[in-house]
């Protein structure tokens, strides 16, 4: 039984070898991002938090933004129906008062 599944080779490793060897192994994995410390991993949720909550501060500002065109398009549209039924009472009266005078 060659290789790693050899009894007698790990018989011939000592506490001192496996402790530098699992040393390395968490430094490898470290490094390569298979574990992440906590520290790091808070750190980065703070981040992605914060850009959350700007991007949550600027929807709001936006509705706010789109609320307040609304209410002044509803007043254009109030103002422009009234200017519009002012001129049609006034086209009306005119028309009345020419047919008079043909009369």
């Amino acid at each position: 039984m060659p290789g790693l599944l050899n009894p007698q080779f790990w018989n011939g490793i000592g506490v001192v070898t496996l402790v530098v060897l699992i040393g390395v192994m968490l430094l490898v994995s470290l490094q390569r991002g298979w574990l992440i410390l906590g520290i790091h991993h808070r750190e980065v949720i703070a981040g992605r938090d914060r850009e959350i909550a700007a991007r949550d501060k600027t929807i709001d500002a936006l509705d706010a933004r789109c609320d307040r065109q609304d209410d002044t398009i509803g007043l254009q549209a109030k103002a422009i129906s009234d200017t519009t039924a002012v001129e049609e009472f006034a086209k009306t009266i005119l028309t009345a008062m020419r047919e008079g005078q043909r009369s």
